[in-house]
């Protein structure tokens, strides 16, 4: 059942009073100065210059949400309201401080160098592609393919993950991030190309071999590995096996590393 409709005499400031001088008609997101004039247990009234009172849900009160408008709010808050629901034929407006938090956030986040910095987020949500984290008050999200095995598996939200971001979409506020890149950007600092370095055969493919060098996954392609041509791979060797090889490519934005076993 739909709030009751109540009118308002509160003039709130001088915004206001241009908006009844002029006969404005507020629009969908439009962003309205505002102050709190009641508060009931599943909505808040808000005065915000207008004929009608408007309301402000319980789940648009805040990003985290609370059982009681009461431990978020008080009656004379003042605040922004972005206008998120117009009934027309009641007359009814709903109003958000939620998303103008959120909108405040997202500019913030605009501002950061992505290519450079590493941020660190908690893990919010599992969905079947992906997780949800929550970094700042906002949710960003991770595919499962860029968040380690180790991760994927735990099931305790109180921990944070390292994230470099791949991708802003502006206009959805959709923030993708990737956590490998994240740890092989800390990783591969200690990592020289030119050096030689002892490592672990994780993986054996037709192509090549893969091989853990201090916490990073190396490709050692099968034209790396001997001058003469090589007929079948997996009989030279097997997984665990432990060789000394040499780095030749490092590249930080793609998060791979190339070695060769030529002249090591």
């Amino acid at each position: 059942m739909s709030p009751p409709i109540i009118s308002s005499s509160f003039q709130f400031n001088k915004f206001a009073l241009l908006l009844s001088k002029y006969d404005y008609k507020v629009k969908l997101y439009d962003i309205l100065a505002g102050v709190i004039i009641g508060l009931e247990s599943k909505h808040a009234l808000v005065d915000i210059g207008l004929d009608k009172v408007a309301f402000l849900p319980l789940k648009e009160i805040s990003i985290h949400i609370a059982d009681d408008p009461n431990k978020m709010l008080n009656n004379n808050y003042i605040g922004e309201f972005l206008i998120l629901e117009i009934d027309r034929k009641t007359e009814q407006i709903l109003v958000s401080l939620k998303h103008v938090h959120s909108m405040c956030l997202w500019d913030r986040l605009k501002q950061i160098n992505f290519n450079s910095t590493i941020i660190y987020a908690k893990q919010e949500q599992s969905l079947s592609k992906g997780k949800i984290f929550f970094f700042n008050d906002l949710k960003i999200f991770a595919l499962n393919s860029h968040i380690p095995k180790y991760y994927r598996r735990q099931k305790e939200k109180t921990f944070f993950m390292p994230f470099k971001f791949i991708e802003i979409k502006d206009f959805f506020h959709i923030a993708h991030v990737n956590s490998r890149l994240a740890i092989f950007s800390k990783l591969s600092q200690n990592i020289k190309i030119g050096s030689i370095y002892c490592g672990n055969i994780s993986a054996i493919k037709n192509f090549g071999v893969f091989i853990n060098i201090l916490g990073l996954q190396c490709l050692l392609h099968i034209s790396e590995i001997s001058h003469t041509k090589i007929l079948d791979i997996y009989k030279l060797y097997k997984q665990g096996d432990q060789i000394k090889i040499r780095i030749i490519y490092k590249d930080i934005e793609q998060g791979k590393i190339s070695v060769t076993l030529k002249g090591v």
